[in-house]
């Protein structure tokens, strides 16, 4: 093999070895953006789910003060109603 063949094959080797290299290290950043945004989807349904549960018992609470409001004024028609009878 002359020098200048040899010369070929290291630049082509290291043309090689550099595309791994940069290949390998854009799989790391891939796989790592892939676990962050795994991580952000986990938190954000957790957050979502807490919300969910505080919106829930809100709504129950409100539920409970338009029941407990409705009560109060048919009991107060119904009073009315039977004082004019």
């Amino acid at each position: 093999m002359s020098t200048i063949e040899h010369e070929a094959n290291t630049t082509a080797g290291s043309a090689v070895s550099h595309t791994v290299v940069a290949g390998n290290i854009a799989v790391k950043s891939i796989a790592s953006t892939e676990t962050q945004s795994k991580q952000f989807v986990e938190e954000f349904d957790v957050s979502k789910a807490s919300n969910l549960v505080t919106l829930g018992k809100d709504l129950n609470l409100r539920q409970e003060m338009i029941l407990d409001a409705a009560k109060i004024r048919i009991d107060d028609l119904n009073e009315k109603a039977n004082r004019l009878k």
